[in-house]
Order: structure tokens, then sequence, then C-alpha cells
């Protein structure tokens, strides 16, 4: 038997069964879901869920067990390539933690979803994303699996839309707004 390397983990598994345990252990430190604009916490997996309850880089409330939900994203409109971030919205959904992160580099909108847990769980789920029009026709979308929550603070995957596509769809929300809509649909993999 071996014992975990994880911190507070007191699990002996056999030489064969380690590499699996120490990828799904619950003690096994990830960063923190949020968007990054002010934390960059590096924490256990079992502390996720009560973390971003009082997080600066979440939104609150955290939605609890939707599956389809709609956001308005608004922002002050600045030409420019620099990082802007949004809070992350966290969601419950099929009894599973997802985390909706949105931010803006080098004029370019990037949505991807986080979910609480190993990528074999994140296997078993389809995150659509859909940009819509004034009349909530969708714009462009993205189906995709999940991203599991991990150790990198962006990756690759999700919707990236360039803003010069969404300048098509900007509509004036209040004083030197720009805002369009997200529609988030979460089901499982068939």
């Amino acid at each position: 038997k071996h014992e975990c390397e994880h911190e507070g983990c007191e699990e002996k598994v056999t030489f064969a069964e380690l590499e699996n345990h120490q990828l799904s252990c619950l003690f096994r430190k990830v960063l923190c879901p949020g968007s990054g604009k002010t934390c960059k916490l590096e924490l256990p997996l079992n502390k996720i869920e009560e973390h971003v309850k009082s997080c600066p880089d979440h939104l609150k409330p955290i939605k609890v067990n939707n599956s389809v939900f709609k956001l308005r994203m608004a922002q002050r409109y600045k030409d420019g390539g620099e990082a802007l971030l949004w809070g992350s919205h966290t969601v419950s959904a099929h009894g599973k933690l997802f985390f909706l992160r949105i931010k803006r580099e080098k004029q370019t909108q990037v949505f991807e979803t986080v979910m609480l847990g190993s990528a074999e769980e994140c296997k078993g789920y389809v995150v659509t994303t859909k940009i819509l029009e004034k009349d909530s026709k969708t714009f462009t979308a993205n189906t995709s699996s999940p991203r599991p929550i991990g150790e990198e603070m962006w990756s690759g995957t999700g919707l990236m839309l360039p803003e010069k596509a969404l300048k098509n769809i900007w509509r004036p929300d209040g004083d030197q707004f720009l805002a369009f809509d997200v529609q988030i649909c979460i089901s499982f993999a068939q």
C-alpha cells in the first residue's frame, strides 16, 4: 500500500491504483475557478464549494439546480487588447457544480465552463453556450464538454468570439455600456 501525496489525505492504495487515486483525490490542489481577477488561490478540491461563497471573483448568489440560464454581459467599451474579466457564475446543475468564466483578451471574448470534477466525470456532460441576438435568436453557439477543475487558470476550450463579430449584436445598456445576452445549457452527454 502507498500513501497519497496530497496533504490531508489518509488513503493508502496499491501502486497500480495510486496514479488514478491522485488524479481524483479530494485533497488534490486546484486553482480557484474564479475569473482570476483578484483570487489566484490554490486549495484542496474539497474546499472549493465553500471557498466560492466568499471569493471576490465569484458573482453572488450561486444559482442552484439550473440547467439553462441566461446572462446579460455589459461592459464599458474600450478598444485595445487588455484582459477584462467578469466574476464567475457558479451554477448547480444535475447535482454538480459548474463555473461559467468569461474574459476579454486581445479583442476576443472567451467563454469557458469548468466543472468541479474529474476529466472522466466531465465526459458525462455537455455545455452549450449561445450568444443571442436582440430577438433572442442564436447568433453563434458552441457545444463542448466542460473543462475539469485543475491547476491551469484558462484553457483553449469553450467559445471564443472576436469582438468584430459581436459588434453586430451589441446594443446600448446604460451610459457608455454595450451589452449582449448569453444562454448556457448544461445537459447529460448522449
